[in-house]
């Protein structure tokens, strides 16, 4: 049996999963899979409209400016700890985010910001991959090139002591 044993606490029980729905469609909500511990999000691209797309290295600048720091709520203990963004500089990341509510951190949003940053890291680590392969190509040519001046400078020498020997001087008079 499940009892709430706590004033001000809500329990639920439902071994079949539980839904909220958060309009009469059933197209925008979540629900908890039967036995599972983590919300699904409606998203399928066929509930969603106004799609735009999103500057994916930029945010990622953005990002790298937004304060994530460790605090706990005033309403906790202090040796409760959390982890994270302020939500006035996460909704400042991209327009119309906090259009929820401006205090709050939608976690869908911070999913989405997170996988753009992935994408927006993936597409500069490759163009580094890029940069580096033709500065190692570079290199390489540059590495022959240095080995044949080397190789032509020690002919030169051998020469140069040949033709000091036939004329009879050296090179310390």
């Amino acid at each position: 049996d499940v009892a709430c044993n706590d004033n001000d606490r809500w329990v639920a029980r439902a071994s079949g999963g539980v839904y909220f729905y958060t309009n009469a469609g059933l197209t925008s909500g979540m629900y908890l899979s039967a036995g599972g511990s983590s919300w699904n999000a409606v998203s399928n691209r066929e509930r969603k409209e106004n799609f735009g797309s999103v500057d994916v290295q930029a945010l990622v600048a953005r990002l790298a400016e937004v304060p994530i720091t460790t605090w706990n709520y005033k309403s906790q203990d202090a040796t409760i700890r959390h982890i994270g963004p302020m939500a006035e500089d996460f909704n400042a990341l991209v327009g119309g985010l906090g259009g929820e509510g401006e205090d709050y951190i939608n976690t869908l949003d911070a999913d989405g910001v997170a996988l753009a940053a992935i994408q927006g890291l993936y597409q500069l680590s490759q163009e580094q991959a890029a940069r580096i392969e033709v500065l190692e190509t570079e290199d390489t040519k540059q590495q022959a090139q240095i080995d044949a001046l080397q190789l032509e400078n020690a002919d030169l020498k051998g020469r140069v002591a040949v033709l000091e020997q036939t004329v009879g001087t050296s090179p310390s008079s």
